[in-house]
C-alpha cells in the first residue's frame, strides 16, 4: 500500500496539475506540486505514513 502511495504521489508531482488547496481560512487556486517528503513510524505494531506535500 506504501509504495502505491508514494508511486501516485510522485506522478502527481511530475504532473503540471493544479489543485484547488480548501482550507477553513481560504481557498489557494491552481496550486502546483512544487516538493514532498515522507516519514514512517511504527508505534504499537501499526506502520504510519506522514507526507508533506509542497504547493
Amino acid at each position: 500500500m506504501c509504495g502505491t502511495l508514494i508511486g501516485q504521489i510522485e506522478t502527481l508531482a511530475a504532473s503540471t496539475l493544479k489543485f484547488h488547496i480548501i482550507t477553513p481560512e481560504y481557498v489557494y487556486a491552481n496550486a502546483c506540486i512544487t516538493g514532498y517528503d515522507r516519514t514512517r513510524k511504527v508505534s504499537g505494531g501499526a506502520q504510519l505514513i506522514k507526507v508533506n506535500l509542497y504547493f
